[in-house]
Parts: C-alpha cells; structure tokens; sequence
C-alpha cells in the first residue's frame, strides 16, 4: 500500500455522478454531513486495501454520528455545499 493520506475535495458546483465516481475512484456513497453538506466517499472503501486513509473525512463523518469501520474512511472524498448538494 502506498503511503500517505487520501485527498478531500470541496465542491460548490455539483458533479455529475461520473464526475463523483472520477473523483473517489469508484462506487459513491453519500453522506449527510448536516441538512446543507454531503460527503461523497467510495462505496468500497471500508474494504479496498490500495485505497489510502483519510482522516479529515473520517472525522467529519464521524462528527455526523457516522459509525465507520475500524479503518475509517479510506480514498478520495469531496464534500458538497450549496449548489452542490444532490437532490
């Protein structure tokens, strides 16, 4: 596994779901942060070991009352506000 931690992207334009799944890698799985912000994390994270940790997004998901996995939040994640937010 690569060493290093994961990127978190902040996003005020919304993405098309192909933009998302560019972004994590992957499957997206969305998070509500609070009522105005989503977190768009790889579904498969919790179980892709080449993924690295990201740390910033585990504590905000798990600030959100999130219970994650022992590895937390591993890959890419972009956090969404304003017109970003899916519907």
């Amino acid at each position: 596994m690569e060493s290093g931690i994961a990127n978190l992207l902040m996003l005020s334009a919304r993405p098309t779901l192909k933009e998302a799944q560019d972004m994590v890698g992957g499957y997206v799985e969305l998070i509500w942060l609070d009522s105005k912000t989503q977190m768009l994390v790889n579904e498969e994270g919790a179980y892709d070991d080449s993924l690295l940790f990201n740390p910033m997004a585990t504590r905000l998901a798990e600030k959100a009352g999130y219970c994650l996995m022992k590895c937390g939040i591993r890959g890419d994640a972009v956090v969404l506000t304003g017109d970003a937010v899916w519907d």
